[in-house]
């Protein structure tokens, strides 16, 4: 049903009126799209909703007149809480120092509590850089997430072949050539990456 109005909820009930229930507005080009209920599901869905707005109330620490305003200061708390997480995200990445030799240079890491898409924007950034290889993960708990990245013109590494090659049943993922993403359990990421290094850089 199309109707044009505001995106507000409505209870309405009078004494030979059917009880009218709005229980969705959702905004469709210059149209509201209005999902509704009548009578007694109306009722019943009004109980329920009732029932989950004061548990909700509950679990905030807030009351009817204030879940409003609690949730929207929640909201910009986690947000200030998520940025500072990738400023000190930035932080350890650009402490990694590179593992070199003649041919190569790897950008190797092992942390908690950055952002996977950090990990991705990290290895994006420095294997634009020649002959470069990048391995980090996220150690979560009981998994690691990880990325195994190279510059697209490195010759000699398939990062996807050597991924599969040494995960086996421990974890999952894959990519192209020069760009894999994964997940492993996290007590086996410090092996898979060392087989991984010994493939590329050689024997220590």
């Amino acid at each position: 049903m199309m109707l044009p109005l505001e995106p507000w909820i409505i209870l309405r009930t009078c004494a030979n009126a059917t009880f009218f229930l709005v229980t969705r507005v959702s905004k469709n080009g210059g149209e509201h799209e209005v999902d509704f209920a009548v009578s007694q599901q109306a009722k019943n869905i009004a109980v329920i909703l009732s029932s989950r707005l004061l548990k909700l109330c509950g679990e905030l620490g807030a009351n009817i007149n204030t879940i409003e305003s609690t949730a929207r200061k929640l909201k910009t708390e986690n947000e200030n809480i998520a940025r500072k997480l990738r400023v000190l995200g930035r932080e350890k990445l650009s402490g990694i120092s590179p593992i070199t030799n003649s041919k190569v240079r790897l950008f190797r890491g092992e942390f908690e509590n950055i952002d996977d898409d950090q990990l991705q924007e990290f290895a994006g950034e420095k294997i634009t850089d020649p002959n470069t290889v990048v391995m980090v993960a996220n150690l979560g708990g009981e998994t690691a997430s990880l990325v195994f990245a190279r510059n697209e013109k490195m010759e000699g590494i398939d990062c996807n072949e050597l991924f599969r090659q040494h995960v086996g049943s421990n974890g999952r993922g894959g990519g192209r050539p020069h760009f894999v993403t994964g997940v492993i359990k996290r007590d086996e990421i410090t092996s898979l990456f060392d087989k991984i290094l010994n493939e590329i850089m050689g024997p220590a």
